[in-house]
């Protein structure tokens, strides 16, 4: 099933656009050896699935079109 996550999103303005720092801590993973075997593989997947939403976020961001105003 899912893993409990806690996750924040920092942006900062950087020249002219922003930086997405994103943070997340895993409330618990199973114990044993089989954890601690499991921990970077898992931190792995979440680092590659971050990356694919942010840069999803990206792509729709940069495609809209200013509105007139």
């Amino acid at each position: 099933g899912p893993l409990p996550l806690d996750t924040a999103c920092i942006c900062q303005p950087e020249g002219d656009g922003c930086r997405a720092i994103v943070v997340g801590a895993i409330d618990r993973l199973p114990g044993g050896v089989f954890g601690r075997l499991a921990a970077p593989v898992i931190a792995r997947g979440l680092r590659r699935g971050f990356r694919a939403d942010l840069a999803e976020l990206k792509r729709m961001l940069e495609a809209r079109q200013p509105t007139a105003g």
